[in-house]
């Protein structure tokens, strides 16, 4: 795997303050660590993976439900305004 999706589910965490402080309080220096919101970081498994042992286990201390997306490829960034169709198809080698 090359990188993850992290993210909490706010609903149903009730320590949600005490969580994100000390999750961010531990992962934010880390390289390889891209905070997308207040939920949710993206992380780089090419690097060390402790950040993601971090958020684990908070999650599981803090009994705050989590969700792991991983990616195989490297994700791929579209510009903004870009039609993911459009690109899609170019990398594929086939084009509209």
């Amino acid at each position: 795997m090359r990188g993850a999706l992290c993210a909490a589910d706010i609903a149903n965490a009730h320590p949600w303050g005490e969580f994100v402080m000390s999750a961010y309080r531990r992962i934010q220096p880390s390289a390889g660590v891209l905070r997308l919101a207040e939920n949710g970081s993206l992380l780089n498994l090419q690097k060390p993976l402790v950040p993601l042992g971090h958020l684990v286990s908070l999650a599981e201390s803090n009994q705050v439900a989590y969700r792991i997306l991983a990616f195989e490829p490297e994700p791929q960034w579209l510009p903004s305004g870009a039609d993911p169709n459009c690109i899609l198809a170019h990398s594929e080698g086939s084009f509209p």
